[in-house]
């Protein structure tokens, strides 16, 4: 996997519609994952290879539907 930097003026909430919905999620104000990645799910992290990316309050539902 590559890690890459990618730099826009486009907002995150503009990214979200369109990316396809059943393949990525927005899980935090300033993060969007892909669903495939995620290795794990605990508390209020969620870990892709080296990184623990944190789940915002409001996202956590949608968040929790994923273990479902």
């Amino acid at each position: 996997m590559m890690d890459r930097l990618i730099v826009s003026h486009q907002t995150l909430t503009s990214f979200t519609h369109n990316l396809p919905e059943n393949q990525f999620i927005r899980v935090h104000k300033s993060f969007i994952v892909s669903i495939d990645k995620i290795e794990l799910i605990e508390g209020n992290r969620i870990h892709i290879s080296n990184h623990k990316i944190p789940i915002g309050k409001m996202y956590k539902l949608n968040v929790n539907r994923l273990l479902k």
